[in-house]
């Protein structure tokens, strides 16, 4: 499954994407990954939860900047 990513760019490292995602309250988290977790503006990710059919809590590949591997995220920002 994959979420669709705000933003994509070069990361630290020559293997590296900077993703941001938007979570379900309007926030941007910015995540470090692997090249291989992104394809144009979707990023791999892991489903977990759903909550009243609005959102969906997200496992991410990588720990965010604020220190989270699990966001919630709309439902319409995810795609199979």
């Amino acid at each position: 499954m994959f979420v669709r990513c705000e933003s994509v760019d070069r990361g630290p490292g020559p293997s590296d994407k900077y993703v941001t995602v938007k979570t379900e309250s309007g926030d941007i988290e910015e995540v470090i990954v692997h090249t291989s977790f992104v394809r144009e503006k979707m990023m791999e990710i892991a489903p977990v939860s759903s909550r009243n059919g609005s959102a969906v809590l997200i496992e991410l590949p990588s720990e965010t900047v604020s220190g989270s591997w699990r966001i919630w995220v709309p439902k319409d920002s995810l795609q199979r």
